[in-house]
């Protein structure tokens, strides 16, 4: 009875996270989703749209990182409670009074709310889950932002087209104070950090002492996750902002089919990233190391990614051929959100894994200060709208190459771990048999 109670206290928990990632992604994609209206009823042009944009990431990082410290003293279910308030009460604004300053100045605001939300939800959920059990879980909570961006997109474009781009705005608003009550009423923290004497016995190491700060993050599996992670969110960023702009103006598509076809876009992450994170569950159950199993999948999805974009942006193709291929190299990178953390998870300490969790999501999302406005000026300095889609992409598609490769030669998580908790590589197979 104990056992199954636990089982449907987990489930709660992971499906109430799975929420909350799923309405923190819709409240980033409504602004490429209402971009094209918005740009004209204000006057915007691509440059003040792409500073727009990147003025929810001015304070994210920020904010990711100081609230991952504070998860290590407080407890995650009133820090994730304080995040999903702020996140409503920052779209109200933008629908009442619209302007460039208020745009911004919510958008600020909402970043502030969201940057911490993907690593404490994480770090919430690992509470109640061994390592063994963190891929498929992790993965399970990454799939909130597609899902959140699949079903969003269209319903949102439905809205946009008939009610008006502002109660998109009002709808994400409401939509976000349900999640509070709900999470007040059945969320909890999990108990099985607390079995620190068991989880030192197996990291032979002492648990209850911290590893400074700095050998953590200089560490060359956190380095090589961090940036191969950036690269990812890049592309990601690229999706909520330029994708729908370059499906509508740039590929001449409607914009309700633009709606559908980002959101099916989307929707390939879903069985990709699932089905990623199963497979590399699998082969660790197998004894196949950490460094192959995570590391090796991850850097060559992101490097894979890059080699797709390049090729939808530069060679002429059928356009059902290159939205399959658009498509592929935007979702393929995005294991960055269910491999990434579990890597970050194997190395760290569990009383410094929120901050560590945080710290690389920081790290990761500070693309999205640089993408949207670098995009910005690459389509309005262009010759053609259509040739700066084009150089925005490649651009991308740069990044994403490089990432992927560094990232391939830097992560070996089992030898980090053994580096900085001073013991010798743990047997996968049987640490994953516990």
């Amino acid at each position: 009875m104990q056992a199954t109670n636990l089982k449907v206290r987990q489930a709660a928990v992971v499906g109430l996270l799975f929420m909350y990632i799923f309405i923190n992604f819709a409240d980033k994609a409504v602004l490429g989703i209402v971009a094209v209206p918005m740009m004209r009823e204000l006057h915007l042009t691509p440059a003040q749209f792409g500073m727009v944009g990147s003025s929810f990431f001015l304070l994210y990082s920020v904010s990711g990182i100081g609230f991952g410290f504070l998860a290590d003293r407080l407890k995650t279910k009133t820090l994730l409670t304080l995040l999903a308030l702020i996140w409503a009460l920052s779209q109200f604004p933008i629908a009442w009074w619209p302007s460039v300053t208020v745009l911004i100045a919510c958008r600020v605001l909402l970043g502030v709310g969201e940057g911490p939300a993907f690593p404490l939800a994480v770090h919430a959920a690992y509470k109640w889950f061994p390592d063994k059990r963190r891929n498929v879980i992790t993965a399970v909570l990454a799939q909130g932002g597609p899902t959140g961006f699949v079903v969003a997109a269209p319903i949102l474009t439905l809205i946009t087209v008939n009610f008006g781009w502002r109660t998109a705005f009002v709808v994400l608003g409401a939509a976000g104070l349900v999640w509070p009550i709900l999470w007040f009423f059945i969320g909890a923290e999990g108990q099985h950090d607390k079995s620190v004497l068991q989880e030192s016995a197996q990291l032979g190491a002492n648990e209850c002492g911290k590893i400074p700060y700095r050998r953590l993050l200089l560490d060359r599996t956190m380095i090589g996750t961090m940036i191969a992670g950036f690269a990812a969110y890049w592309i990601l960023v690229m999706g909520f902002t330029w994708l729908p702009p370059y499906v509508h103006i740039g590929l001449g598509y409607s914009m309700v089919n633009t709606g559908w076809l980002v959101s099916v876009i989307m929707a390939c992450s879903i069985p990709l990233q699932l089905g990623t994170a199963w497979f590399s569950q699998r082969c660790l159950k197998k004894g196949i190391s950490s460094r192959v199993a995570r590391g090796s999948i991850f850097g060559g999805f992101v490097v894979f990614g890059g080699l797709f974009i390049s090729t939808a942006v530069t060679f002429e193709l059928v356009p059902f051929i290159r939205i399959i291929f658009l498509g592929l190299g935007c979702t393929l990178p995005l294991v960055a959100f269910s491999i990434g953390p579990a890597i970050i998870g194997e190395i760290s300490p569990s009383s410094q894994r929120g901050a560590l969790l945080s710290v690389n999501i920081s790290v990761m999302t500070s693309a999205g200060l640089f993408a949207p406005s670098v995009t910005g000026w690459i389509v309005q300095t262009a010759p053609t709208p259509a040739l700066g889609y084009m150089y925005g992409y490649l651009c991308a598609a740069g990044i994403l190459i490089l990432g992927g490769l560094i990232s391939l030669v830097s992560i070996d998580p089992a030898g980090s771990r053994a580096n900085l908790l001073g013991s010798r590589p743990i047997d996968t197979k049987l640490a994953f048999h516990e």
